[in-house]
């Protein structure tokens, strides 16, 4: 017998299962500085903030803040996105999606547009012509 209970009396628990231990919130978690912790079934997850790339634990390394879709990010000291050929960034779709270099030129992919879309800068890559073919 093991403290009032017979031995043949299987045991009845308070939970289907043992609750989660949010380490998270307790502060177990081992996530980098510039990283966040999410609770998941059983254990975390460390992700790096917005702005910051890496494995969440040993390492968040400082970069674009919004995520360059066409282009890539210029680095240090800046970290602007720099669209490839032919792409470029609208405001709107910058600040509601964090998503830069999304936005076609209408150029054919052969000039930029800093003026916005279908205002072609310049033919680059020996194109010519009004729609720079």
């Amino acid at each position: 017998e093991i403290r009032g209970l017979a031995q043949e009396e299987p045991a009845v628990w308070s939970y289907g299962m043992c609750p989660d231990v949010d380490e998270c919130r307790l502060g177990m978690a081992n996530c980098h500085h510039y990283a966040t912790c999410k609770n998941t079934q059983e254990s975390f997850e460390c992700h790096c903030k917005r702005g910051y790339a890496g494995d969440g634990v040993t390492y968040c390394n400082r970069t674009c803040y919004n995520e360059c879709s066409h282009g890539t990010c210029s680095g240090p000291p800046d970290y602007t996105c720099v669209c490839h050929l032919g792409w470029t960034s609208d405001l709107i779709t910058r600040n509601e999606s964090g998503m830069e270099c999304s936005v076609d030129c209408g150029c054919n992919f052969h000039s930029s547009c800093s003026s916005g879309p279908g205002v072609c800068d310049r033919c680059q890559n020996w194109t010519q012509g009004d729609y720079w073919q």
